[in-house]
């Protein structure tokens, strides 16, 4: 089994440049293969997330996975905002590790 941590950032945005504050999120796994970039992990209570980068900790010994970022959309009616994101990551097993740009 290969020790793995997950993070991502979850935007206030539609784009990196149009947003003022991110939450970064983590999560630990063992999975039963090495992960590379491009793979998909899907934990049932969430959307699938890609790996966009995987690293390897020797201090750690551990796998590092950085999945792709989220983005609040804010025009439309149904649209989900920042708040909506980051608690429904954490409820799906994410756990906060700080948000960034906040007072």
């Amino acid at each position: 089994m290969f020790k793995t941590f997950f993070h991502k950032l979850i935007w206030d945005g539609e784009t990196v440049d149009l947003s003022k504050h991110f939450a970064i999120l983590q999560r630990e796994e063992s999975l039963p293969f090495a992960p590379t970039p491009g793979m998909t992990f899907f934990w049932g209570t969430d959307k699938p997330a890609l790996a966009t980068e995987v690293r390897w900790d020797f201090a750690e010994q551990r796998f590092a996975c950085k999945a792709e970022d989220e983005f609040a959309h804010t025009i439309g009616i149904d649209d989900y905002d920042f708040d909506w994101l980051l608690k429904n990551a954490q409820d799906s097993g994410w756990t906060l590790i700080s948000k960034q740009g906040y007072p």
